[in-house]
């Protein structure tokens, strides 16, 4: 696992963790975060945002899918860049980006939110959707 973040105008490279956390279930997810924060490690990852309902069960998400909720590196050190390694050849490209909903469904869903706002019902939605490259 490697990670590479951006933090004060210079990257930070995480190689060779010590441990891994990956998590699969909600019950396990605030445990793993306190074995990190209390690991006296850095730590860099992603905590998936199906991973809500460990922190309050009325944040209701729809299933993960093939990514895990919580993965994390725990590593001992980290190296300073001052810019992003090259990467070498790549060998893939993203053709063009159809959406998951046409533009009808999409003013639709708009319209509805709007009413709900306008309504009291919320203050605030936020609306994705998913886009896939060929």
């Amino acid at each position: 696992m490697i990670a590479i973040v951006r933090e004060s105008g210079c990257w930070l490279r995480f190689s060779e963790p010590r441990e891994v956390l990956r998590v699969e279930r909600l019950e396990e997810v605030l445990p793993a975060l306190e074995r990190a924060a209390h690991s006296g490690c850095y730590v860099a990852g992603f905590l998936g945002y199906e991973a809500a309902g460990a922190f309050d069960e009325a944040l209701v998400t729809g299933k993960a899918g093939e990514q895990p909720l919580l993965l994390l590196g725990l590593f001992d050190g980290v190296e300073r860049l001052e810019q992003l390694p090259e990467v070498g050849d790549v060998s893939w490209q993203v053709g063009p980006l159809e959406a998951s909903v046409s533009e009808g469904a999409f003013e639709e869903a708009i319209g509805a939110i709007k009413e709900q706002i306008a309504a009291g019902a919320t203050y605030q939605v936020n609306y994705s959707y998913r886009l896939r490259g060929a």
